[in-house]
Order: structure tokens, then sequence, then C-alpha cells
């Protein structure tokens, strides 16, 4: 089990170096000078070659490269061009934000996708299977942006019922607790107030992520829990005069799990990249914002530490997910 852990560890290594030097070498290849970006068409030639020279741009790619990754593995990202920052500093303050949107999106998904798969497949071929398929389709082909739009347009601007964006309202103070996540420091401070206002101002952009991801899991529940309950243990449990729910939970579904865990886990990465449209389009401050910025700006060090962050909370994730297997299907511990 620790050298099957430890090649896992490698591998995740792996796969993070080279998302890293993938990146750091389209990003050469984009025209542009990030210091012209910055600071506009007045800034003259001599200011270009003292700013190129500070921040190392002067140099060879592959001295900068070899700098980059020996100050990453010290725990240092560079400073950021956009924002005059070390890169660590502006993703502390942004990531906490991304990190809540992303969990409360996982939860939500879950609670919703598993349940409708497990309906569509128990009453396959009838009415509340066709309606989940319909539901299911739909949630598939909407375009997130397009979707999240319509909601802000919907329910903002006509309907007055959320907010059109942000964290907090505007006259709230946000909670000082450790984790900087609004819900849980709200919840530690006993703060109530704070805590309905993040909670309200979280529907919107949690609403737009995981509609299509709903789609995603139930299909893949409908799929695993139909092939698993034709098998003869299922129909064993039926003879013995099990309670149907007993033989749906207990014995079928979780048999047909180890699918479903996997496309959980591939989904908490399509989530984290899927907040660079949706925390643009709802103006909400975590990192997706704080990318689609430094995009723009061509800000390379703040791209490779957002970059970074995502690829390791994502191999870190599918990690988790492979340690969860011995635990649903614990025959996968001998292999």
């Amino acid at each position: 089990m620790i050298k099957i852990l430890v090649k896992r560890l490698i591998s995740l290594l792996i796969v993070i170096i080279g998302v890293i030097t993938v990146l750091f070498i389209v990003n050469e290849l984009i025209p542009g000078n990030p210091l012209q970006a910055l600071a506009g068409e007045q800034i003259r030639p001599e200011q270009v070659t003292v700013l190129t020279t500070y921040y190392g741009l002067d140099k060879p790619l592959y001295i900068r490269y070899l700098v980059y990754m020996g100050n990453l593995l010290r725990g240092q990202m560079g400073f950021s061009i956009m924002t005059q920052r070390p890169v660590l500093e502006d993703l502390r303050d942004y990531f906490p934000a991304t990190l809540e949107l992303t969990l409360v999106s996982m939860i939500a998904m879950i609670i919703f996708a598993i349940p409708l798969g497990v309906i569509s497949a128990v009453y396959k071929g009838k009415i509340l299977d066709q309606i989940s398929r319909i539901l299911t389709f739909i949630g598939v082909g909407l375009p997130v942006f397009w979707f999240g739009l319509m909601l802000q347009i919907l329910l903002y601007g006509h309907l007055s019922w959320l907010p059109a964006g942000g964290r907090l309202a505007s006259n709230l103070t946000p909670p000082s607790g450790p984790t900087g996540m609004y819900l849980i420091d709200a919840l530690i401070e006993g703060n109530l107030t704070v805590f309905k206002s993040a909670a309200v101002h979280l529907i919107l952009p949690v609403s737009t992520l995981v509609l299509g991801r709903i789609a995603v899991i139930s299909r893949m529940t409908r799929s695993s829990l139909l092939e698993v309950l034709g098998e003869n243990y299922v129909r064993t449990a039926r003879s013995k005069g099990l309670s149907e729910v007993t033989v749906i939970v207990r014995h079928a579904l979780r048999n047909a799990f180890i699918p479903i865990l996997t496309m959980i886990g591939l989904q908490f990465g399509w989530l984290l990249q899927g907040t660079l449209v949706v925390e643009t389009i709802f103006s909400y401050p975590g990192i997706g914002y704080y990318a689609i910025r430094a995009i723009l700006q061509k800000d390379l060090p703040a791209i490779l530490g957002v970059t970074v962050v995502i690829t390791m909370m994502f191999v870190l994730v599918n990690f988790i997910v492979d340690l969860l297997y011995t635990v649903v299907d614990p025959r996968i511990r001998a292999i």
C-alpha cells in the first residue's frame, strides 16, 4: 500500500512540473510585452528597458525557468507585475473565495446529482426517468457563461431576488476568521447576518457552476447503477425480503460507486476551471477573477501562480479519490 502511495505521489509531482513547464513555454509564444500592457502606450522605451531588467525578462528563457522553479521550491512565486505584490500574498487573499465557491458547488452537485441518477435508474423508461434525461440534456447543452448571465438578468435584474455579484453585502464587514471562507468564519464568530449574506451571494454562481455538472454525475450514476442492478447478488438481496431502499443503497449503489467517485473527482477540476468564467460574470473576488486580469496583462508570475494552485488542488483531489477507492471497495487494497 505504501509503495503504491509513493508511486502515486511521484506521478503527481511529475504532472505538476509538466504543467508548469508547458505553460511557461507557451506564455513566451504569446506576442506582446507585459510591461507595455501594464503601463500603456505612454511608457517610454528607456523605462521599458529598466523594468525588463528589474523583472528579469531580459534573461534567456531557460535561466528564467530555472530561477522560477528554484524560487517555487522555496515557497516563492515571484512578484505580480499587475499588483506589485508577491503572488503568494495575492493568492492567499483570493484563493479562500474560490475554495469556498468550489466546495459549496461540490456539495450541491453531489446532493442533487446522485439522487437524480438513482431515481432515473430505478424508474428506467418511466416518466421520472424521461424527465430526468431531458433535464440532464439541457444541463449539458447550456453554456456556462450564457446561463450565468440569464440568471443574473432574471433573478437580479427583473425580480431583484438575489444580488448580482460579490461575496457580501456592501454594508457588512467581512468576518476575520482563520479560513478566509466567509461561511465558516461567520459561523465561528456566531455572526448569522454575515453568514446569511454570504450564502445568498453564493446562490447564483453556485447554480451556474453546478447545472451542467449535475447532468454529468446523474448520467454516470444512472449508467453505473443499471449495470449493477442486474447482478446476481442484487437479486439475492431482494429474495431475502430486504426493502428496496436497502437493496439500492447498501448493495447496488455501493458497488456502483467506483466510476461515480472517479467522475466526482474529475468534476472538481472542472469546477476550478469554471470559476474563471463564473467569477468574472459575478464579480466574485476569487483566483478565477484574479487569473483573468493576469491573462489580460500577460502577468506571467500571476498566471503561473494560479496554475500551480489549480493543478495542485486537482491532483490532490484525484489522489484523495484514489484513497477513497479502498474505502468503497476493500478488494482494491489487495491489488
